[in-house]
């Protein structure tokens, strides 16, 4: 995907999908790399994007709006949190191998919340083609998004995620502890 299409549908996701990151201004960079996909960080009201050159240019429009969702989601929770407790959080989550675990569970699972689940299961498919499977380490894995996606939960059946098959989550606040159950 060329940059200025990247750019375009980066814009267009976070002005339907992201309201915290609406006022801040997009810098995206096409870069060489084989240590990342695309990265995320947030400084001085800017956002910074960095795309791996190899990845973008054979990315589909779905992987690539899975992997956008997921940084945003990223960029989101920093938003909120502040650069001070950003740069903490980012500093335990290098020491504490499970403390990164449940953010990325955490972050992929706000994806799905968006909407954007069909979107991640095509970017978790491309990376485990591509790179190193993800597993239950790395964030929910390809066959808990099947599995989500299947059982319609980002479309309010969040059956998939209760402890008794069949019985619908009632209420947003029932939604949000199966969410968590699961990120941990």
């Amino acid at each position: 995907m060329k940059k200025a299409n990247l750019i375009a549908l980066a814009k267009t996701i976070i002005a339907t999908s992201f309201p915290a990151l609406r006022g801040l201004t997009l810098n995206l960079e096409i870069v060489e790399t084989d240590d990342f996909v695309m990265a995320i960080s947030i400084e001085d009201r800017e956002i910074h994007l960095e795309v791996s050159r190899e990845d973008a240019a054979r990315m589909g429009h779905s992987v690539v709006t899975g992997v956008l969702a997921h940084e945003l989601c990223h960029a989101e929770e920093d938003c909120r949190h502040g650069p001070f407790l950003e740069t903490l959080f980012s500093w335990l989550s290098e020491r504490i191998p499970s403390l990164k675990t449940r953010m990325e569970r955490r972050i992929d699972i706000a994806v799905i919340r968006k909407g954007y689940g069909n979107e991640l299961l095509a970017f978790q498919r491309y990376h485990d083609q591509y790179y190193e499977p993800y597993d239950q380490t790395d964030g929910v894995t390809v066959e808990e998004i099947e599995e989500a996606l299947r059982r319609s939960w980002s479309a309010g059946a969040d059956n998939a995620l209760h402890d008794q098959p069949g019985r619908q989550l009632q209420g947003r606040k029932e939604r949000a502890r199966a969410f968590a159950k699961m990120a941990t």
